[in-house]
């Protein structure tokens, strides 16, 4: 790294020259931006200071600027952010500019002036030897067309001299930091418009984003070969299935017919009860009564609950990689639900982090009206994207706020504190699925079954989770999840039901050997089948 210093009257006429302007204002404030990147160690040129000033002030930023423009659309395309997004890319502006410059801004800034290993500070130095002006200028213009390089979502960082595979790194550098600055600055954002729920003391105060899954999600392509009938519609349950709706009361009263059901005999008219015994018995059992007249259930498809629950960090990229798989199995699954009209079912997700408790995110299927135009045997990695991203759970399902739907009470703080991963998993049940823990039938969701998947270390033993823990007549199905230690060849993961034997699944590649991205794309692809099927097989019946 060159590192070039600038003594005090070239540093004002560079400052003069960069900015075109003598506004004190303007120019004090370009001075304050030079200053905080100097503070680091890192040399930016005045005019792009001064966009960064004008772009990002406090008050009444200018909306026009070309850096302010160039940074946002960048970080919304890295959400896969939708066109009236990235058309209207303010709602930034509501993330504090203090918290913007060191998640944003001062990286790209560092990133830069590594990448171009050369920089010039201004100094306060009257007597340093004065730098050559052709120089800097050459230096301001290459950190103008790097800065507009790595904005481009295309990247095409190309240097002849360093290879295809060196260019390529690069590239991903470039995609990996903007997928974390638009990961954690979103998650911020939301955390401040929404944040209320109770966080304690030691919980983060900002967002942290889950980089594993966050590099999984977006780089990874598995390529699930499912084998299902999407046409074939038996997702009625019956009732016995479900026997808390077989004839729930719905609607009101519409008018008197007549019926021999016995759910209908409290709706049994008073004039019935005139007849002499005999006669009523008669009808009760070899006839037929007159009844109120109720209406049929507001919707006779028996919805379904998808949950997801992990009690491990997914910094882990072995937990990671289960978690990343899940989310496509569920969006697929989401994809079948709507397009047979279970739209009020539901997609669920809790997990432990470290530090800041329980993390759960929720959505109602039924809300996202393009899913009915997706096929889930060929949905594709773009369209998962939108989805989640429309859905609130990226970045949030990546970037962990408690402050939006998580919480962490004192006893749930102090069963983390005791290690205790069973009492972690009965905490994220109660916020997952809270209707299931009353015992009152009457407050039960609309659900004939309710599905969860288990994200845990093999060495933890599986059990059944939600049978004996609740006596509420709703029907439940586990799969657990048993990861290994670590995400290397031959390591094993084990797929537990309670149902049919296990299923193992080894990653391939050699004994003990780090995997490479093929070999975790076709694993990636096999848990996808796995977690779906399971769904699959459950709700079909």
């Amino acid at each position: 790294m060159q590192v070039h210093l600038v003594g005090a009257v070239q540093s004002e006429h560079f400052l003069h020259a960069g900015t075109g302007q003598d506004d004190p204002a303007l120019l004090a404030q370009t001075r304050a931006v030079i200053r905080l990147f100097h503070d680091r160690h890192i040399g930016v040129p005045p005019h792009f200071a001064g966009d960064v000033a004008q772009g990002f002030s406090t008050h009444h930023p200018e909306v026009s600027n070309p850096v302010r423009l160039a940074v946002y659309r960048r970080l919304l395309d890295a959400m896969d952010a939708t066109r009236s997004m990235k058309q209207d890319p303010r709602q930034f502006d509501h993330v504090s500019r203090a918290l913007f410059y060191d998640v944003c801004l001062l990286p790209l800034g560092a990133m830069i002036m590594e990448e171009m290993e050369e920089t010039y500070l201004f100094s306060l130095d009257a007597e340093l030897e004065p730098v050559s002006e052709v120089d800097y200028q050459a230096f301001c213009a290459r950190f103008s067309e790097l800065f507009q390089t790595v904005c481009d979502p295309d990247m095409p960082l190309v240097d002849g001299a360093s290879g295809e595979d060196q260019a390529a790194d690069k590239a991903d550098k470039w995609h990996l930091f903007w997928e974390r600055a638009a990961h954690q600055l979103w998650g911020e954002l939301q955390r401040v418009r929404h944040g209320s729920g109770v966080v304690s003391g030691a919980a983060y105060s900002s967002v942290v984003y889950d980089d594993v899954l966050l590099r999984l999600i977006y780089g990874l392509d598995p390529r699930p070969k499912l084998k299902f009938d999407p046409g074939r519609d038996s997702f009625d349950l019956t009732d016995e299935q479900n026997a808390h709706l077989a004839h729930p009361k719905q609607g009101g009263v519409v008018g008197i017919h007549t019926s021999s059901r016995v759910e209908d005999i409290e709706d049994m008219l008073l004039s019935e009860m005139v007849l002499p015994p005999p006669l009523l018995a008669d009808k009760l059992l070899n006839s037929s009564f007159f009844a109120r007249h109720r209406p049929p259930p507001l919707d006779q498809k028996k919805q379904v609950v998808l949950i997801g629950a992990s009690i491990d960090d997914g910094s882990d990229p072995v937990i990671a990689l289960a978690k990343a798989c899940w989310l496509e199995a569920v969006f697929r699954m989401g994809i079948v639900f709507y397009q047979s009209e279970l739209l009020q079912s539901e997609i669920r997700f809790g997990q432990w982090h470290g530090q800041m408790g329980l993390v759960s995110s929720r959505m109602r299927v039924g809300d996202y009206s393009h899913l009915q135009g997706l096929n889930p045997l060929t949905a594709n990695r773009a369209q998962l994207h939108r989805f989640f991203c429309d859905a609130g759970w990226l970045p949030g399902f990546l970037s962990m706020m408690p402050g939006v739907e998580g919480h962490q009470t004192g006893e749930a703080a102090r069963r983390q504190a005791l290690g205790s991963q069973d009492l972690q998993l009965y905490d994220i049940l109660d916020a997952l699925l809270p209707e299931a823990s009353d015992l009152d039938s009457d407050m039960l969701p609309d659900f004939s079954a309710a599905l969860m998947v288990v994200i845990r270390r093999a060495h933890v033993a599986n059990a059944p989770l939600l049978q004996g823990r609740r006596q509420a007549a709703l029907e439940t199905f586990n799969l657990t999840i048993g990861c290994p230690a670590q995400l290397r060849g031959g390591a094993i993961f084990q797929l537990e039901d309670g149902q049919k034997a296990p299923l193992s699944l080894s990653i391939p590649g050699d004994e003990g050997q780090p995997i490479g991205m093929d070999a975790l794309n076709k694993l990636a692809a096999d848990l996808v089948v796995a977690i779906f099927q399971f769904y699959w097989e459950q709700v079909h019946g």
